[in-house]
């Protein structure tokens, strides 16, 4: 299969779509990922144009679960209740000590914290939580923060506009400087597919950042 590394980053894009994204939306995107994936001839380009355009109609919904589920916070006390009481004590010390629960998964505190079958129990037991907090989460995006979740969505689509307004604004200078574009062009894509969330995110300040950069370095090669 041609292109699988990309075809793959596309489905991740798609399944990173909250239970809230519009269910009808979500199928064609898969609909569209199997054509893809089916064609020996389907080009990059393709691919990588789905992952973006994708990836940005996912976007305010990603981040709008995203602001919930922080907000939410279940996941860790859920964890707890799932440890045994000797593991969740030493789990206790290695939170005091400064360890994260992002470190769940790996990190060198981490390994010298716990034995073997410690960090085996920690590992089920957080993927049970997450999949507990999550499932509750998303009965109440259903039901009583509905409202709210529309209004996170509404806000981050605002959002999203404002960070669109600046790519837009860094294409340009590619576009004033043939010394500069493909180097440009390059950074555009980058934050373009940034949508996606697959890769690295899409951040304002990091655009806010290249073009004053390269509007300093086109100035000064003028």
């Amino acid at each position: 299969m041609p292109h699988t590394y990309s075809l793959q980053l596309l489905r991740e894009a798609i399944e990173k779509a909250p239970k809230a994204f519009p269910e009808e939306r979500r199928k064609m995107m898969l609909a569209e990922h199997a054509r893809l994936a089916a064609d020996p001839n389907a080009a990059l380009s393709q691919i990588e144009d789905a992952i973006v355009a994708f990836g940005k109609e996912i976007w305010p919904y990603r981040k709008a679960y995203q602001e919930l589920h922080d907000e939410y916070g279940k996941d860790e006390p859920y964890l707890r209740e799932a440890l045994s009481p000797a593991t969740c004590a030493k789990y206790e010390q290695f939170r005091t000590g400064g360890g994260k629960l992002e470190d769940i998964r790996g990190g060198a505190q981490l390994e010298q914290t716990f034995t073997a079958e410690e960090k085996h129990e920690i590992e089920e037991a957080w993927l049970a939580a997450r999949a507990r907090a999550h499932k509750e989460l998303d009965a109440a995006i259903a039901g009583e923060w509905r409202q709210k979740f529309e209004s996170s969505l509404a806000a981050l689509r605002g959002k999203q506009e404002e960070i669109e307004k600046r790519i837009a604004a860094l294409r340009v200078l590619a576009e004033e400087s043939p010394k500069w574009s493909a180097e440009i062009v390059d950074k555009v894509k980058v934050f373009e597919e940034g949508w996606s969330g697959v890769e690295r995110e899409v951040a304002e300040d990091d655009i806010r950042g290249e073009i004053e950069y390269y509007r300093g370095v086109i100035e000064v090669s003028i």
